[in-house]
């Protein structure tokens, strides 16, 4: 079996709002761990060790954890909350997982070949930035691709479409649309001639206000 890579955590005491903002201070990151067969542990990580975890490895990654007078179980990163102005990650929860039941996950998907699709007055939308797939957990993809560089106006991609690895089952709708090629509309040039139809009013009104101002003269 692939050795999974060993995540560094260890129990915390700091529960409290003060300790957690403290805890967060001298570099650590609290975490919650729990799932099947065990109860809650209130632990801590480096920030960088996580930061530089999930970026050689990926958000969903089964990671080996192991804690004093305890086996080593296996956790996977279930929800990560973010600061809204750094956006650094300020908590995490990692539930422990069996490797030998298939569990549920969020995939992201990547786009490549935007650049092609969008010259002229097309443009990419895309609907999807997930989607859900089902597969043992150090069987979960880290991303999925999609090639959009062939599509051209009204094309799209369904997430039925995408193409998964072996052993990997699509849970979210086959019909939901991923990606799909449209037209930019020219707002700019309709309200440029609407502003001039405006102003050609305006001129027309104020022509007639005058004249009927010099006939009552009269």
């Amino acid at each position: 079996m692939q050795e999974m890579p060993l995540l560094n955590v260890t129990i915390r005491d700091a529960i409290g709002g003060g300790r957690v903002k403290r805890l967060r201070h001298e570099g650590y990151i609290p975490a919650i761990i729990y799932g099947k067969g065990i109860d809650a542990i209130s632990t801590k990580i480096k920030t960088s060790e996580l930061r530089t975890a999930i970026n050689k490895y990926g958000r969903n990654t089964v990671f080996q954890v192991s804690l004093p007078e305890q086996d080593s179980f296996y956790v996977v990163i279930k929800e990560a909350q973010y600061d809204v102005i750094t956006e650094e990650i300020i908590h995490v929860d990692l539930q422990s997982i069996s490797l030998t039941e298939k569990r549920r996950a969020q995939v992201p998907v990547r786009i490549v070949g935007r650049e092609t699709v969008e010259v002229g007055h097309l443009i990419l939308i895309q609907q999807l930035d997930e989607i859900e797939v089902e597969c043992l957990p150090q069987e979960t993809p880290q991303f999925v691709e999609i090639d959009v560089s062939e599509l051209s106006l009204g094309d799209s991609i369904t997430a039925g479409q995408i193409e998964l690895p072996e052993n990997v089952t699509l849970e979210t709708d086959a019909d939901q649309l991923i990606v799909t090629v449209t037209e930019v509309r020219e707002v700019a040039e309709e309200d440029e001639e609407t502003e001039d139809e405006e102003t050609e009013d305006e001129i027309d009104a104020d022509v007639d206000a005058e004249d009927e101002k010099e006939h009552s003269e009269d």
